[in-house]
């Protein structure tokens, strides 16, 4: 079976620790994606998770439940990167991963979703578009709220 995905990558004038560094502090969670992702709860450091509601579009939300899976910090010259899980009560599970690769001048981030189970409902609007406004409105704007906080730093 095929399963959905939406990817977009960015490059950030910071360097790949700086940027594991935010993102690994799901604190930080909360300014990304701002008006489409809402932190309702980040659990103790140890826990690694946390829940958020997603807004999309048509007034649709969705709770979801976080867990980070892996986080590599970047060494050496080679990137990191942080995998983790989004699962909603109804069973819907989707894969997040941030890929931080080195680049000239700061850090290639390549940010992607894919959805390992959805509910029929689910499904239906994934085929309806949502994975374009998944990549659009989520993914890009989430890049662009990173790149903004990094700067401010």
């Amino acid at each position: 079976m095929d399963r959905p995905r939406a990817r977009v990558t960015h490059a950030v004038d910071a360097s790949p620790e700086d940027v594991f560094a935010f993102l690994s502090d799901l604190g930080n969670h909360w300014r990304l994606a701002s008006g489409v992702v809402e932190i309702a709860e980040v659990d103790g450091a140890a826990a690694g998770g946390g829940t958020i509601e997603l807004h999309g579009p048509l007034g649709l939300t969705r709770l979801a439940r976080t867990r980070i899976a892996q986080a590599v910090a970047p060494a050496d010259g080679v990137g990191g990167v942080i995998e983790g899980t989004a699962e909603t009560p109804a069973g819907t599970l989707v894969r997040i991963a941030w890929n931080l690769t080195p680049a000239p001048r700061g850090t290639r981030i390549a940010l992607e979703l894919v959805v390992e189970r959805a509910t029929t409902v689910d499904r239906f609007l994934l085929a309806l578009g949502a994975r374009r406004w998944l990549e659009r409105r989520l993914l890009e704007r989430a890049l662009a709220d990173l790149e903004q906080n990094l700067q401010r730093r």
